[in-house]
């Protein structure tokens, strides 16, 4: 019933942004779902997305192993998973 999109590599606490290992596509404006061994899995919409190399906008992350930047809702942890519905 899911897609695995993507895994949480690094975040900044005080940015709120976290550096992403994306694992299928995902794009600005889907809703995905965060989860870890220590929290209940949170919702949110993707509201932004850079590329981690070059710091560009990006509107989605097609290239698997993609790394990228985008702004979380919560704060989060590495190793947390990102995963939207199918």
């Amino acid at each position: 019933d899911y897609s695995f999109v993507g895994v949480v590599r690094s975040y900044d606490e005080e940015t709120g942004y976290a550096v992403v290992e994306q694992r299928n596509k995902m794009s600005v404006g889907e809703e995905i779902e965060i989860f870890g061994p220590d929290i209940e899995f949170f919702t949110m919409d993707i509201k932004e997305m850079y590329d981690h190399e070059s710091g560009e906008a990006i509107e989605s992350a097609p290239h698997p192993q993609q790394i990228i930047r985008m702004k979380m809702d919560k704060p989060v942890k590495p190793d947390y998973i990102l995963r939207k519905k199918k």
